[in-house]
């Protein structure tokens, strides 16, 4: 009688138990998930935060080295730019020499002017004009019309000058000093005129 007394009690603990048992499994399967899950998501960002990360020093280290070759490739093409403009710099030395071997008109008219700038430069009124054994005959005949038109004594020097062309003009109490020479004026353009091409001809963005 005892024994069916207990057993609805047993079975009812039991099912009690049963039951409680299948909730903590129930939970604790849910927490392994969550858990798995939240290890999942954090393997997924870690790996996303690593990729980002790779990609910026992939980027960079890139970057970098397309920064070199621009460099590389804009020195190159200055230095190209720089003989092209050299190379027609010299083309023209060329030709000035071919004028002054030939004693052109266009070099005859050039030492006029060479004279006559000297002259205006100079303020004393004696002048001696020198020049190369080459020229003599070509300045002296120029001297006396320019030492009219401005009004002053142009006597040329007994001794010649080592130039290509030109004339060197100095007052005779020797104060004053012009070099019109063509090798100084092509110093004068080399200095002057050829880095202002330079920077015309040879900017790169």
């Amino acid at each position: 009688m005892s024994e069916n007394i207990l057993e609805p009690i047993i079975k009812e603990i039991w099912e009690s138990v049963k039951a409680e048992a299948n909730r903590i499994i129930s939970e604790a399967k849910k927490e392994a998930e969550k858990i798995i899950s939240d290890a999942k998501n954090k393997a997924k960002k870690i790996k996303a935060e690593k990729e980002i990360e790779y990609r910026k020093k992939l980027r960079k280290k890139l970057m970098s080295k397309i920064a070199l070759r621009r460099l590389e490739i804009k020195r190159e093409y200055l230095k190209q730019r720089a003989n092209i403009i050299r190379s027609i710099f010299n083309e023209a030395l060329k030709r000035v020499r071919k004028e002054i071997e030939n004693k052109t008109e266009n070099y005859k008219l050039g030492v006029r002017r060479l004279v006559e700038e000297a002259v205006k430069q100079i303020s004393s009124k004696n002048i001696i004009i020198a020049c190369n054994s080459r020229d003599r005959e070509l300045v002296s005949e120029v001297i006396a019309e320019i030492a009219r038109k401005y009004n002053k004594e142009v006597k040329l020097a007994r001794e010649n000058i080592d130039c290509m062309g030109g004339i060197i003009a100095y007052s005779s109490d020797l104060r004053e000093y012009f070099n019109n020479t063509i090798d100084a004026r092509i110093e004068r353009a080399e200095n002057e005129l050829l880095p202002k091409l330079l920077e015309k001809y040879i900017r790169v963005r």
